[in-house]
């Protein structure tokens, strides 16, 4: 019987609601074993539960020839049903290169097989100031022509230009860490998506291309060397700088300075690493990644309105590198003291 590991099933229930999340996670085990017969997969033993993330349960695994890899099944999007094969056209596109190569999907089921990487060694595990030009390695692999279907960021940019002015009026105004000379973060946002919306780029983009989302592989029997490779995609078309924003909302913990302003300079500089490394116009990456932070103000504060007291502390992290990143005050709050994901 597989164990379903807390952070899933909270997030399901999230995605799905009660009813069709504890219909799917009854069905798991099932789906799992009807998987294994298909494919002839032996799962290797576990410690504890099996590895998982927001949307899916990760099984290590064995193929009869003895080749290891994982299983990977995933929850449904309620707001995007098309994204299991969203997500497969991606891997199918990258086909290895820069990501975990694909072995075999199973739409039905929403499941893949994958490439074993060693989970044990993630971005995570690189001091932050060398990290950029491994993170822009992979980049630079992941950057080609995307496949028909995907979500794409002209798209997200309409969304945010129809969306963003009733939100802020709507969550801003009992947000009291947000002050007047914030409303910069919103019309900066508001011009950002209107670039956006009419940008012709259409490269294939992971959209959540964080520290831990960077595994390395396990070491080449022919010379040991490693290589990183992308996991667990969200896939969309659009400018290449729409990957840079996950990698300055992680690990703030670890900004290497102590005086708040200079945290937030030491983050800039940081976001201009990032974006030298992996061929994106600095000021570009910057503001896009400011408008998705925006994004997610809105999302937590919305959290926060319905009920979930965490959320307030994520909205003021939002805000925070929101605005080091734009080149704003951040109001003599150290990042050290935010809540981190």
């Amino acid at each position: 019987m597989i164990a379903i590991p807390e952070v899933l099933a909270r997030s399901v229930r999230l995605e799905l609601g009660h009813e069709d999340a504890a219909r799917w996670i009854r069905a798991l085990p099932d789906v799992v074993d009807d998987l294994l017969a298909r494919w002839k997969l032996t799962v290797e033993s576990l410690s504890g539960t099996p590895w998982a993330g927001y949307q899916s349960i990760v099984l290590p695994v064995r193929t009869v020839d003895g080749v290891p890899a994982a299983l990977r099944v995933a929850s449904p999007i309620a707001n995007n049903p098309a994204a299991h094969q969203q997500l497969r056209s991606a891997l199918e596109t990258w086909d290895g290169f820069g990501s975990v190569r694909l072995m075999a999907a199973d739409a039905g089921h929403n499941a893949t097989l994958l490439e074993r990487l060693d989970q044990t060694i993630d971005l995570n595990s690189v001091p932050l100031q060398t990290a950029a030009s491994m993170w822009g390695g992979v980049v630079r692999a992941l950057s080609r022509p995307a496949p028909p279907g995907l979500v794409t960021v002209q798209g997200t940019a309409q969304r945010w230009i129809d969306d963003f002015p009733g939100k802020a009026a709507q969550l801003l105004p009992s947000f009291r860490l947000f002050t007047g000379t914030d409303n910069m973060l919103v019309q900066a946002t508001l011009n950002t998506a209107r670039a956006l919306a009419t940008a012709p780029d259409a490269y294939l983009v992971h959209a959540d291309l964080h520290y831990s989302n960077v595994l390395s592989s396990h070491p080449d029997p022919a010379n040991g060397q490693r290589t990183w490779k992308a996991i667990d995609p969200y896939p969309v078309s659009g400018p290449v700088a729409f990957a840079v924003a996950p990698m300055l909302w992680n690990r703030l913990a670890e900004v290497p300075a102590n005086e708040p302003e200079e945290q937030a300079a030491w983050l800039r500089a940081h976001c201009t690493s990032l974006c030298h490394a992996a061929g994106i116009d600095p000021a570009q990456g910057a503001a896009v990644s400011v408008a998705r932070e925006i994004e997610n103000l809105f999302w937590y504060l919305a959290d926060f309105a319905q009920g979930d007291q965490r959320a307030h502390a994520d909205a003021a992290r939002s805000l925070w590198v929101a605005r080091a990143i734009s080149g704003h005050s951040v109001g003599g709050i150290d990042v050290h003291s935010l809540a981190g994901l």
